[in-house]
């Protein structure tokens, strides 16, 4: 949904402004990284260009990573 500008199985769930806003940086951290709607962002410098990642970071190890540029989505689920 979040790679589909909000739709889900042809559905509008959410307006694709706020899909794109969810994703987009909104407070500076001072540690290279920021934060914006429940998640952090950052970015990596991949084959020279510098690709924007939007990260969820849970308990035990979780962690869920959006680069939109590339279409790419890494989930990983681990346990404490």
């Amino acid at each position: 949904m979040v790679l589909n500008h909000g739709q889900w199985r042809g559905r509008q769930i959410l307006s694709p402004e706020w899909a794109a806003e969810a994703l987009r940086p909104h407070i500076a951290t001072g540690d290279g990284l920021q934060y914006g709607y429940q998640r952090w962002t950052g970015s990596v410098n991949w084959r020279g260009k510098t690709l924007w990642w939007s990260g969820a970071f849970g308990t035990g190890g979780q962690r869920l990573f959006v680069i939109p540029e590339i279409d790419l989505i890494v989930v990983i689920t681990a346990g404490a």
